[in-house]
């Protein structure tokens, strides 16, 4: 029998609470599984052809910040199986050590 090998990614959101309200609403965790398709080979300078046409930039405008460059979410944390990287939601936990993304990222943003 042949051995599969699964990604398994999990994005949850933090919250800092600021009133008593706010603490009652529920914790969202998302688990995001498959094969190949989950390692995440998408280059992060592929975000820069999303800026050239008005209709993508317009589309995918949240996955930049002010100054253009991809944004990194606070409030979305991301950890992975088997002990690969995690922290704070950023176009960086795909294959090839930090230059590589995979769905997680347009996901959580």
């Amino acid at each position: 029998m042949k051995k599969r090998s699964i990604t398994l990614t999990t994005i949850f959101g933090l919250a800092l609470f600021s009133s008593a309200q706010e603490q009652k609403k529920p914790l969202k965790v998302y688990l995001l599984a498959g094969q190949s398709n989950m390692t995440g080979m998408v280059s992060k300078h592929t975000l820069e052809h999303l800026k050239m046409f008005p209709d993508t930039a317009k589309e995918f405008a949240a996955l930049f910040d002010k100054n253009g460059s991809p944004v990194e979410l606070e409030e979305v944390y991301v950890s992975q199986w088997k002990g690969k990287d995690s922290g704070k939601l950023a176009p960086r936990f795909g294959g090839g050590k930090g230059v590589r993304f995979g769905p997680d990222y347009p996901f959580g943003v």
